[in-house]
Order: C-alpha cells, then structure tokens, then sequence
C-alpha cells in the first residue's frame, strides 16, 4: 500500500509537472490577446483612435480590427507603444466615424503570419500616388473598310507607354453613411506596326505600311467604399483622349510604281463616361473593372483611295456609340514597388464619306494589352 501511494503521487506530480505550464501558457496566451480598450474620435473627427492592450505590434503596423465570428470591421495603423503598460495607440484609417463599434473588439495583423515590416502596404488606403511604365501589344481590326485593298483586315502594333494615376485623400472623405475619394488617370503610349503590313498589287508584294501611333488621355472619377473599405465603385469622365496615327510607306523596288496610298494619317479625340468597380483580394491584389461609352469626339483621315474610290472629306463620322472596357490586375511587390496587367478593348463605329453621294461603313477595333512594374507611395 506504501508503495502504490508513492508511486500514485509521483505519477501526479509528473501530470502537473508536465501539463500545468501548458495550461499555464494557454491561459497567458488567451490573456495576452490584443484588444481595444478604448476609442476616441480624432480631432479633425473624420476618422477614430483606438487604444491597444497587450500590442505586441511595432509602430507603422497595419492590423484589422475583428468581431467575435472573425469578421474585418477596420483596419488600423498603430502608433507608439508604451513599454511600461504594454498599450499603444493606433488611428482607424476606413474613415468610420462610429468609433463605439470597434470597443472591446480583437487585434492581429493585417496579414496573418506576415512580418510587420511587409503589412505596411497592404492597405486599400495607405499608396495614393502611382507611376508605372507599361510595356503594350494592340491587335488592331479594321472589318468593313472594303474600298481599301491594301491594308491587312488586321494589323498588330507594340510599344510602351506611361501612366500616373492617383486616389486623393489618403483619409476618405465621409458623407452620411458613405466614404469617398476621387481618381485621377493620365497616360501616353507610342507604339508601332510589328510586322509592317504588306501592300499587295496584282498579287504581288509591292510594299509595306509601317504605322506609327500615339496617344494621350486623361480621365477622373468619384469613388465610392464600402465598409470594410476592399470594395469600391467609381463613376468617371474620360476628359480627354487624342489618337494621333501616321503612315509611312515603302517600296519593295526603285522599279516599282508608286504605291497606292492605304489609310495615311488618322487622328481623333474622344469624351465620354465609364462606370468602373473594384475589390482588394487577400488584403493585397487589386482587381479592377471598367466600362464605358463614347459622348463625343472627332475623327479625319487625310486620304483614302485604291483606284476606284476616294473620300471627299477629311471627317469620319461616328456611326453608333464607340465603346471600351478594361479589366485591370495590380500586385504590390514590396513597400514601393507594385505590377499591373491590363487588358482593354475598343471598339468605334465610322463612317467615311465617299463620291457620289456613298459611304463606308468600318468597325474600328482594338484589344489591347498592357504590363508593367512601377512605383507607388
């Protein structure tokens, strides 16, 4: 009996040995979660301050703020911590201003297992500004031009281009229930025909047609976000775009005859409206859609013949409504750096006047697209 007695307590103290500090950490591990204990709205009141206890982040983390089902109602950008209290201040950066929802709510990282030094730029709010340099493939079509011979029904061009883009403020501006930012898109792009387009006479290659073109526009928007701020819908202008092409032709042989002249020089310039959307992926990818509609512009061509035909006026006409849409892919990379992959396609009707009184119908389209890697802050 004795020995069944010591043997019964050493086995007891072995359990407590072995799973009293287990239970001893998971009671300091539910203890030590991080939680806000108290919220303020800021002086300016667009937005909330909320106090962190048990912050084990580092000042200029990012962290979401969570209900009890896990659920994002926030996300935060914490500020010094006090080392004697272990508390620290963080500013809600969604522009809520109902700062009672987020009291006595849980903290963790932005991206669960991810370095704070690499959350900083995962916020939806946190780059405003946006360069990147693209490289571009066009395929363009030109189905319905049938007085022209000698231009290829499609053609490809590549070149590069640039944009600088920008969402203002950083911190929303809030009106009754919604939070809003505007947009700001600007771009150039230089390409040219690859390969050249073979002019084609009595069946035979007589030269080429090498076009060359360049572009500008310019377009803002409101944006409208939503609560948690991943999702957003934007109403915009394309405020300007100007289309500028010019043709260069060459023959195969001093022998030859002149060559018909193709489409020359094509310019234009477009206005219109688009309605785009938008949703932020793993608190990280951007993911974009846009459409729109042309409201009006101009479009004049200096010659168009093939022997038989040619137009009597420089003006092309739209016949219907132009259209475009795109769908956009932006990945950030680290702090400063961010790649995109954009694909757009455009389609405008014209209509070119001939003699007698004819006409010429076309379907100017072009599938565009556009990669690159650029910086952001």
């Amino acid at each position: 009996m004795r020995k069944f007695s010591i043997s019964f307590i050493l086995t007891q103290i072995c359990f407590v040995a072995i799973f009293t500090p287990q239970v001893a950490f998971a009671k300091a591990t539910t203890d030590g979660k991080s939680s806000i204990s108290r919220t303020k709205k800021t002086k300016s009141t667009t937005s909330c301050l909320v106090e962190i206890l048990n912050s084990k982040f580092a000042t200029g983390d990012y962290v979401e703020i969570i209900d009890t089902n896990q659920k994002r109602l926030g996300t935060a950008k914490v500020g010094k911590k006090n080392s004697k209290t272990n508390r620290a201040a963080a500013i809600v950066i969604d522009g809520n201003t109902n700062c009672n929802i987020y009291r006595g709510k849980q903290i963790r990282a932005l991206r669960t297992g991810a370095a704070s030094h690499s959350a900083s730029f995962f916020s939806a709010t946190d780059k405003i500004v946006f360069i990147i340099p693209q490289y571009i493939v066009t395929q363009n079509t030109v189905p319905g031009l049938g007085l022209n011979k000698f231009i290829s029904p499609s053609f490809n061009q590549k070149g590069f281009g640039a944009r600088v883009s920008g969402v203002f403020p950083k911190t929303p501006i809030r009106i009754s229930n919604f939070n809003f930012k505007s947009h700001v898109s600007a771009g150039f792009e230089s390409s040219q025909t690859s390969p050249a387009i073979d002019l084609v006479k009595e069946q035979i290659v007589a030269g080429s047609q090498s076009i060359s073109t360049t572009k500008i526009d310019a377009r803002g928007g409101i944006r409208a976000l939503f609560n948690p701020l991943s999702l957003w819908a934007e109403l915009g202008a394309v405020l300007y775009e100007s289309t500028n092409s010019k043709s260069k032709l060459t023959k195969i042989s001093n022998d030859e005859a002149a060559l018909f002249q193709a489409i020359r020089d094509v310019s234009g310039s477009t206005f219109g409206l688009y309605l785009g959307t938008g949703a932020l992926i793993a608190s990280s990818t951007e993911l974009s859609l846009v459409a729109g509609i042309g409201l009006g512009g101009s479009y004049k061509t200096p010659i168009i013949e093939d022997g038989n035909f040619t137009n009597t006026s420089e003006t092309m006409a739209t016949q219907g409504i132009p259209i475009f849409a795109d769908v956009a892919v932006k990945v950030p990379l680290i702090d400063l750096l961010f790649a995109e992959v954009n694909l757009q396609y455009k389609n405008v009707p014209l209509l070119i006047p001939l003699i007698n009184d004819e006409t010429s119908k076309v379907q100017s389209e072009s599938l565009s697209f556009r990669v690159g890697m650029g910086v952001q802050f």
